[in-house]
């Protein structure tokens, strides 16, 4: 058996391809959110109609993106309904 699996891996060739793309996978389902929030100036907002979506866009303030780019910001949310919350870019007092 052994003498047999050994000859079955040295039969085994294993061909290299080059020139194939790679990809780091698909862009964050909320990255429309973030791009939003780095280009809004303090004190714009915007209305957001799911609860993941609020949760998601609540927890980038936390991230090393967040900080880099909205030195002296952070995110105020507000929930009006069970559906319906508002985000607002303050600055920092």
């Amino acid at each position: 058996m052994r003498k047999e699996m050994m000859e079955h891996l040295e039969e085994m060739v294993i061909k290299v391809e080059k020139g194939i793309p790679f990809s780091r996978g698909r862009d964050s389902k909320y990255e429309e959110y973030f791009s939003t929030i780095d280009g809004m100036n303090i004190g714009d907002s915007f209305e957001v109609f799911d609860i993941r979506t609020w949760d998601a866009v609540r927890q980038y303030q936390y991230t090393p993106r967040f900080s880099t780019k909205n030195k002296h910001c952070k995110l105020v949310t507000k929930r009006y309904t069970n559906d319906k919350y508002r985000v607002w870019k303050l600055k920092y007092s």
